[in-house]
């Protein structure tokens, strides 16, 4: 439960928002009858959770331990209870991105007033995920659980890829899209990189201002090798977060 609190956050904090942002234009859409501009919105949305979730769930299993340590670890909570939780935080965040490309694609169904294909879909994943709780939780214990959820999570992943165009939206194009999830996987790997490197300086800050101060010093220094990684590598993910932020700031400021 602990561990479920922690990777949900990226997911409940921007991945929620996004998909309900974009929802609304999706079914107005299904009305109007204008696929393009639904593919077009599709597009950015589907860019946007790649370029922001993968880098996200990468710095998540690197850095689980120190985020559990910075959460959780006092009173009753010892070093312990943080190796555990952090080993079930890393497993979880295997399936960040997925889970939350999956809330994407129920309401591209739920925009084409289709509920069942998504009920069907649900359903076959949780008896997945349940199956892989009992099989892998002894093999790995707390680590099995979240490891069975991050599988779960991709089986649905790719169970909806593969009924949307079926069912619904046959011009997805999904060759762009792969195409800008390897510039973010790229850009991502790079990161992790440098992430494992000083991963040991960050675990082993002693008390929780050093460590609290470490990490944020890392996070900004990994963001910034990022986003100079995304640009290099041409990123439509990053000129559509650009744009965005552009116009939060906007509005913020007015």
């Amino acid at each position: 439960n602990f561990a479920q609190l922690v990777y949900l956050v990226p997911y409940t904090l921007l991945s929620v928002p996004i998909v309900l942002s974009v929802y609304p234009s999706f079914s107005d859409f299904v009305v109007k009858k204008q696929l393009k501009q639904y593919t077009k919105m599709f597009q950015d949305a589907f860019s946007t959770l790649m370029f922001i979730i993968i880098p996200i769930s990468f710095i998540f299993i690197v850095y689980a331990q120190p985020i559990v340590r910075l959460l959780y670890q006092h009173g009753a909570f010892t070093n312990k209870s943080t190796l555990l939780t952090a080993f079930a935080v890393s497993m979880y965040s295997v399936g960040l991105f997925t889970i939350s490309a999956n809330l994407l694609f129920q309401r591209i169904f739920f925009s084409f007033k289709d509920t069942k294909t998504p009920l069907y879909i649900t359903i076959f994943v949780v008896i997945f995920n349940a199956a892989g709780d009992v099989l892998l939780s002894k093999v790995w214990g707390v680590g099995g659980i979240g490891l069975a959820t991050a599988l779960a999570t991709i089986l649905g992943f790719f169970l909806y890829t593969i009924m949307v165009r079926k069912r619904h939206f046959i011009s997805i194009p999904y060759r762009p899209l792969i195409k800008e999830g390897l510039k973010v996987v790229s850009a991502s790997t790079v990161t992790l990189a440098i992430a494992l490197l000083l991963r040991n300086y960050i675990n082993y800050s002693q008390t929780f201002i050093t460590l609290l101060i470490r990490f944020t010093v890392f996070i900004i220094v990994l963001t910034i090798i990022y986003l100079a990684s995304a640009y290099l590598l041409k990123s439509a993910g990053l000129n559509i977060f650009i744009k965005y932020s552009k116009k939060l700031v906007k509005k913020f400021l007015s």
